[in-house]
């Protein structure tokens, strides 16, 4: 749990660092827009998580759950955000926990709520980075996710329809995928 908690650590501190770094006004700069920023923005995602551990019917299978998402985000500039990515599986489901044979874990709506930087890598595409934790009734675990996102703007209604694609390492049980699209309003 000490490891854990150290990994934790450090990747806090490598985010923080990057998006202090991300922090610099880089408005005005050639060949950079220099419109003003809407530093806020609010999704609502609809997904699906792909879970390789899933047990049914005493069988080790895929399980496919569906899941629902919030994003707020916050814009230092064009190229970094920091959020707070929340999700909530709306199923009941059954999973063998991770290096274990016969040891199985039973997931009530599992909740998770995630730190997340991203980088825009593109005006469209962007990556994404962060630790959180999953609480469910019967046992929380320690998550950390990588993402991809890309985002077709409406800017007459300054939203955004994102395409989102997570990988989640949820420490000592499970790892998941997710696939999702949402909508994004900035403000």
């Amino acid at each position: 749990m000490m490891n854990l908690q150290k990994g934790l650590i450090l990747i806090l501190l490598l985010l923080s660092g990057f998006m202090m770094h991300g922090q610099e006004d880089v408005e005005g700069v050639e060949g950079e827009s220099t419109e003003a920023i809407k530093r806020h923005s609010l999704g609502l995602f609809l997904t699906h998580s792909y879970i390789n551990q899933g047990v049914s019917s005493d069988e080790k299978d895929w399980l496919i759950v569906p899941s629902f998402a919030v994003n707020y985000n916050y814009s230092f500039n064009h190229k970094w955000s920091l959020g707070l990515h929340t999700d909530l599986i709306i199923e009941d489901f059954i999973v063998e926990r991770e290096g274990s044979n016969e040891e199985v874990l039973e997931r009530e709506f599992p909740f998770s709520a995630l730190v997340v930087g991203s980088h825009k890598l593109s005006e469209s595409f962007g990556i994404a980075l962060g630790f959180g934790v999953e609480w469910e009734t019967n046992e929380s675990f320690t998550v950390v996710r990588i993402g991809a996102e890309y985002g077709i703007e409406i800017p007459i209604k300054e939203m955004e329809v994102i395409f989102a694609f997570n990988y989640d390492v949820i420490f000592v049980a499970y790892d998941s995928f997710n696939l999702g699209i949402g909508i994004a309003k900035k403000f």
